[in-house]
């Protein structure tokens, strides 16, 4: 639960900098990338926490509910 917690949290903050960056810095193309670049290395750094953080059964059962959908 951890893990899915620690996921969760480290993808909202990264999406919470990027609309931060976004909404200061205007609606031009270089805030656009900026905020696109805090986003994708958010995700990235919350899949690395995940699979630190997590036993192999939550992994498992991870994997498992993305396939099905």
């Amino acid at each position: 639960m951890k893990a899915q917690l620690a996921r969760s949290g480290i993808s909202l903050a990264g999406m919470f900098i990027a609309l931060g960056i976004f909404l200061r810095w205007g609606d031009d193309l270089v805030p656009l990338a900026i905020a696109l670049v805090v986003v994708a290395v958010g995700f990235g750094a919350a899949e690395v926490a995940f699979r630190r953080m997590a036993d192999p059964e939550t992994r498992r059962r991870d994997l498992e509910e993305r396939a099905r959908e």
